[in-house]
């Protein structure tokens, strides 16, 4: 299950540090960033129980979700293809939440599932739009 865990949030966008010249023109788009950093922290959000009780789960992502779109619209256009990259693999994983319930224990127990976030966390488009969204940040 801790495979699955941290697969699943790895998806999630951010760095929650941006640099003072990033910070001081994009404000709006650290602090989202910062929000984001924290409502995703650790393998299970920032609710421990969120790991075994579907509710919460389903909670915590549809804060994750919401923090997510936001980041998309309010993203400069010099990163909003790599920030709606990020969030359309979040969005992806949510279906997946969905459709099990947000059961995070039983998915655990479901190779389909586990090859399925994996793949989503780890497809290179994402990874490489996490890069140029993470340099972005730290300029």
């Amino acid at each position: 299950m801790f495979k699955l865990t941290l697969s699943a949030l790895a998806s999630v966008i951010l760095l929650g540090a941006c640099s003072s010249s990033t910070a001081s023109e994009y404000q709006s788009l650290c602090d989202l960033s910062i929000r984001m950093d924290a409502a995703s922290a650790g393998p299970h959000g920032q609710d421990p129980g969120a790991i075994t009780d579907p509710e919460r789960m389903k909670e915590m992502r549809a804060t994750i979700t919401e923090l997510a779109l936001q980041m998309r619209d309010e993203s400069p256009a010099e990163i909003k293809d790599d920030v709606t990259t990020m969030v359309d693999s979040i969005i992806a994983m949510d279906k997946v939440f969905s459709d099990n319930n947000y059961d995070l224990t039983a998915m655990a127990r479901i190779e389909e599932v586990r090859n399925t976030m994996d793949a989503i966390s780890t497809d290179p488009k994402v990874v490489e739009a996490k890069q140029r969204y993470s340099a972005f940040m730290e300029k």
